[in-house]
């Protein structure tokens, strides 16, 4: 087999580089660490969870004993309402 010419190499480098632009899959899985997801939800998590449901007029959705993972999950949806809002 020969060896690729210096544009060649350059080509190959940039549809990997491209490759890993483009992936869609998160850099870090929560699937191999479990314990981290049964968690309570972070201080953090709560100020944010508490800040973005009043900025919705839904505060309804704070709860104070929800799990990381339930956590983040209604910061995102949270999150795309009020963009969603805003967008009008």
């Amino acid at each position: 087999m020969p060896f690729p010419s210096l544009e060649q190499k350059g080509n190959i480098f940039a549809s990997y580089k491209l490759g890993q632009m483009l992936k869609l899959e998160p850099p870090m899985s929560y699937d191999k660490f479990p314990d981290r997801l049964s968690r309570p939800m972070s201080r953090g998590q709560a100020a944010t969870l508490r800040t973005l449901s009043v900025e919705a007029y839904q505060p309804k959705l704070f709860e104070e004993n929800l799990s990381r993972e339930e956590a983040d999950r209604r910061i995102e949806a949270l999150r795309q309402e009020i963009a969603l809002a805003n967008s009008f």
